[in-house]
Parts: structure tokens; sequence; C-alpha cells
């Protein structure tokens, strides 16, 4: 009997060994054709004329993880056991697409974004670029976890634990995705720099008013994330922040944004820390 459909649902991934309950994937194979454009004395384009060109191995994933995953995946953003690395760890990708799995080798994390809002579920969205597609693999069902929700974050600044109704972390590890030398796959993934950015948001109060207009020599910070079984945290070097006037939006509350880079201390403190 053959299959007119291919559902989303049974589609199942896993990333360096562990499987996740993703929301989407893009992440692929992208290939190219390469075309001469000689003069023919006709407009037209021939078949014979084109080549199989370079492929990459990009796009994106998008997860709710649970705890577990979370801590997973912070080590491949960030670095082993959590520390920051020059180097990170690669690691393969396994798609099972219903009709065929297919195994993605030598992966790093391009870009990262951890967000939340109130009243919702903490989420990750992935940028990943790999070397090479096989079709192969196998991709076990992701563990039966709940997820780690808006609710559970703490976060602090400036020695101080704030509230606060939105945040977006934004890690980039900048990935050489277009060195393909005389290669038609990368031959190598290699990340170039790092820029860490934390986005907030924040009721304008007595609280909240000495985040505004910070001296530029920046404070410390840490994002915590405890469901009451299994706590993380994110710990930031130095939180540098460009004063940005708090919006008025009618009869509503004053909301403050920040809008922090993420650097290292004078003191040695890494940028970012996870544990």
């Amino acid at each position: 009997m053959s299959k007119d459909y291919s559902p989303g649902a049974l589609t199942k991934l896993s990333i360096n060994g562990t499987p996740y309950a993703a929301l989407s994937c893009d992440f692929g194979k992208r290939g190219t054709i390469l075309r001469r454009n000689g003069l023919r004395g006709t407009r037209e384009h021939y078949a014979a004329d084109a080549r199989k060109g370079p492929y990459r191995v990009a796009g994106s994933i998008s997860l709710e993880p649970d705890p577990d995953g979370f801590a997973a995946m912070m080590a491949l953003i960030v670095g082993s056991g959590g520390n920051i690395a020059e180097q990170l760890t690669d690691f393969s990708v396994v798609v099972d697409r219903y009709e065929s799995i297919y195994t993605y080798a030598n992966v790093k994390v391009n870009r990262a974004r951890i967000y939340g809002r109130q009243g919702g579920i903490i989420g990750m969205d992935l940028d990943l670029i790999g070397t090479t597609e096989a079709e192969s693999g196998s991709v076990n069902t992701p563990a039966d976890n709940g997820p780690y929700i808006f609710a559970d974050s703490i976060l602090t600044l400036a020695a101080t634990s704030r509230e606060v109704s939105s945040f977006e972390l934004l890690i980039d590890n900048h990935i050489d995705g277009e060195r393909f030398l005389n290669s038609l796959t990368l031959p190598k993934v290699i990340e170039l720099d790092r820029t860490i950015q934390l986005n907030t948001t924040h009721p304008f109060n007595d609280t909240n008013k000495d985040l505004y207009d910070q001296a530029v020599a920046g404070a410390t910070g840490s994002l915590a994330i405890n469901d009451g079984t299994t706590p993380h945290t994110i710990s930031f070097g130095i939180l540098q922040v460009p004063a940005e006037s708090p919006a008025i939006r009618g009869k509503v509350e004053e909301v403050l944004t920040l809008n922090m880079e993420a650097v290292r201390s004078s003191a040695g403190v890494a940028s970012i820390s996870f544990v």
C-alpha cells in the first residue's frame, strides 16, 4: 500500500544522541546547481551545461526542552559542562522524516535564542550548521517530561532579583558557513566570534528604576530556572546596557526595555556560564 501523505506528527529527531520533542525542523541539506552561461545564439539554457555544486547543511530547530534536554543543549551552545569554550564540540543530528532517516555530521550551534514570556513556556530556537548528510541512523522516542515555564525563572540584575515580563537570550557563535575551499561540502565547521545579548522587559517602578541609564562599566547578572526539582543557572560576567527611555504605550503600565550585551569581566569572569 502506497503512502501518499507524510504527517509531521510522526517524525522525530535527536541532537547529539538525545531525542527531543521538537516543535519544528527545517534543518537539512540545501544543494546548488552550477550552470555556465555562455553565448549560444539563443536565450535557452541547456541541461548539459550544469553540474552539481556545493551543498550546505543548515537550518533551524525549535524546541521547548525539559530540564535535562535544556542542560544538554546548553553544553553544546556554550561549551562542555557549561563552561565557555573557544572551540565548541561538534555533534550529529538525526532526523526521522517518516519516509527516510537522515544523519547530519559535524554540526555546531551557529546561533541560539532562549526566550520566555509571562504565562508561557521557555523555548529554544537553534540555528545549526553542519557538513554532510547521509541516509542512515535511528531515533528513539523523546522522554515524557514537562518543560520549564516562565514562572520558573528568576532574573538577577545588579545583585537584585527583578520582576520581569519577558526575556530573550541570544548567543551567536558566528560559524563560518561559506568556507568550502575546493570541496563540495564544508571541510570543517569553524567559530569566528562570540556575541551574547540579553533582552528583558520590566515594569518601570521604584524597584527597577536603578536599571535605567546604568554606568558603562555594567554589572553582573544571572538567569536561574527552577521547576522545584531540577535547577539550572545561566550566569553572566558583566552585562553592559545602553540607556533606552521607558516606553509609554497608552493607559497601561510603563515598560523598561534592557538590551544588554554580556562580556567578560575585568576580574576574568567569563561572559557566560551554565550550571
